[in-house]
């Protein structure tokens, strides 16, 4: 972007000759000088302070002075105050002044990215220096960034749809997710009730084999007792038996002694001895 740097010096030959028209020659000159050197140095704050000064005392309404104090805020980078200080040289009656303050404003605009107000003011230069070539290079130079820009912003506008669409899907798909992250919840519970049944029913049927076989070993015991008993109840009677047997041995023995001494007597009849 180029800056027109015959302006500054076409300005300042107008206040001088608006210094003359009114009289004020040298006190005008000698301030205007002042500033300019200031501005040359690069202190641009106290050239505008010094331009300041002057259109308060000498000039409030002079073009050229907010003009300069406008090249003075673009110099800082301050794209707005020196915007509103070109916006102040507008109205001029002279048309040059106008254009060349519509240009300044354009070149502002274009540093601040506002593309389209940028190619409005270069147009307005042109209408009135159609042969400005500053002015032309800069209107192409921001159509073409107006163009990136509006491109730029269409694409930003399709990420952002693209990304609003994304977000609904996820929003839509999100129950879904949820519904089935419950099911494998409650599956993956199922199966653990059913392991847990499993072992369960394993260690029922290991607990009532033991039992069965507790059981069985009960049996057997108590049939081997009771296979026992009859041995053990006969060993028993037949000893009560041999002493019934015996006690009665006894007494019949007692009857045959008795009925023997009974019996008379004969001759040549040898008697057993009574033992």
């Amino acid at each position: 972007m180029r800056t027109n740097q015959n302006l500054f010096r076409a300005a300042l030959a107008l206040l001088i000759a608006s210094s003359l028209h009114y009289g004020f020659l040298n006190p005008i000159r000698d301030g205007v000088l002042k500033a300019n050197q200031l501005y040359e140095q690069g202190k641009y704050q106290e050239a505008i302070q010094a331009y300041t000064d002057l259109a308060a005392r000498y000039a409030p309404e002079s073009s050229e002075l907010h003009y300069n104090m406008g090249n003075a805020w673009y110099r800082q980078g301050k794209y707005e105050e020196a915007m509103t200080e070109y916006q102040q040289t507008l109205g001029a009656e002279d048309e040059t002044i106008n254009a060349r303050a519509n240009y300044s404003i354009g070149n502002a605009q274009f540093q601040m990215e506002k593309y389209q107000e940028a190619v409005q003011s270069y147009e307005k230069t042109l209408e009135v220096l159609p042969d400005d070539e500053d002015a032309k290079h800069n209107l192409e130079l921001a159509k073409r960034k107006l163009e990136e820009q509006q491109q730029q912003q269409q694409q930003n506008q399709e990420n952002q749809e693209q990304n609003e669409d994304q977000e609904k899907q996820d929003q839509e798909q999100e129950p879904q997710k949820g519904d089935q992250e419950q099911k494998d919840q409650e599956k993956q519970e199922q199966q653990e009730q059913q392991q847990e049944n499993q072992d369960q029913d394993q260690q029922d049927q290991q607990n009532q084999e033991q039992q069965d076989e507790q059981s069985d070993k009960q049996d057997q015991e108590a049939q081997n007792d009771q296979q026992q008993s009859p041995q053990k109840d006969e060993k028993k009677l037949t000893k009560e038996q041999a002493e019934q047997l015996l006690k009665n041995f006894e007494e019949d023995e007692k009857d045959r002694r008795k009925q023997i001494k009974r019996q008379p007597v004969q001759a040549n009849i040898v008697i057993e001895k009574d033992w």
